[in-house]
């Protein structure tokens, strides 16, 4: 079946805005070929790394040890105070992630070398769990503005909630050994106590659910469902029954001319005076 002129401008934009590598006319070919739903998992699974500015009422989960005093130094901090302040107010906290959440978005390598990590975070999609530098990332400073301490959060859409202060070993795996080092460990430690509060001894969870490709299942049926929802709805943009539905609250501009948009992960409807109608929620 033929694409509709909207949905292919949304795959050339979806494509546009994921960060592939390599950045090479064979991955802009093979992001091309793909059926819309393989698309959208893609770039809803790099889109879920970023964080979209919204106001977060900052949550200290009971496992951060406040009377650390490496980690009330860090609490006390200018550079956590001017993070926190960011977090309370809806700023952009993009520049505070890994520059892989903003460079490593796609690779045909994940699937033709079977290196599935390689365009994805394995904590976020593991443990769901964000990690912050306690600095915003400056592309124009000559020295580096990368932290050695990592904030590690569970962010949703309201809260920021912080899980551990940990540096970045916690990343690296002992060679030649399944052993974790202390940071890592920690971090395991802390995970499991949190997902295994309040469960009743001997019960089985099953805290995660992956793909054999990397991508978490939240990821895939969320793209099937937007998938399903674009190739339902754009049909009726030319459909002044839909039209008066969708503007119900708002005066309707003469030629909408409607569009496929995404702000963060929320699917919506955009029209040429940027009016943003939300028909999905997503992850953050």
């Amino acid at each position: 079946m033929e694409e509709s002129k909207t949905i292919k401008r949304l795959k050339r934009e979806l494509i546009k805005d994921l960060p592939s590598f390599p950045n090479n006319k064979e991955t802009k070919e093979t992001l091309e070929s793909k059926k819309l739903t393989d698309l959208l998992i893609d770039y809803i699974s790099w889109k879920a790394r970023l964080i979209t500015p919204r106001k977060r009422k900052i949550i200290i989960n009971n496992e951060v040890d406040i009377t650390d005093n490496t980690i009330t130094s860090i609490l006390n901090s200018e550079n956590y105070i001017n993070l926190k302040n960011k977090i309370e107010s809806g700023d952009d906290l993009n520049p505070y992630l890994s520059l892989k959440a903003h460079d490593k978005g796609y690779s045909p390598d994940a699937k033709e070398n079977g290196n599935s990590w390689v365009d994805k975070d394995f904590i976020l999609n593991v443990m769901n769990l964000y990690h912050f530098h306690l600095l915003p990332y400056e592309k124009d400073k000559q020295e580096s503005t990368r932290t050695d301490e990592l904030v590690f959060a569970k962010v949703d859409k309201t809260t920021f909630e912080i899980i551990g202060i940990f540096d970045h070993s916690v990343f690296e795996s002992e060679e030649n050994t399944d052993a974790l080092n202390l940071e890592r460990e920690k971090l395991f430690k802390t995970w499991d106590n949190i997902i295994m509060k309040n469960i009743p001894d001997e019960s089985i969870i099953v805290p995660t659910s992956l793909t054999t490709s990397g991508h978490t299942q939240e990821v895939v049926f969320a793209s099937m469902e937007y998938s399903k929802i674009i190739k339902e709805y754009d049909k009726k943009f030319n459909d002044i029954a839909f039209i008066n539905i969708l503007y119900e609250n708002k005066e309707i501009p003469n030629n909408p001319k409607l569009n496929w948009y995404f702000n963060g992960t929320d699917l919506g409807i955009i029209d040429k005076d940027n009016n943003f109608f939300i028909l999905r929620h997503g992850k953050n």
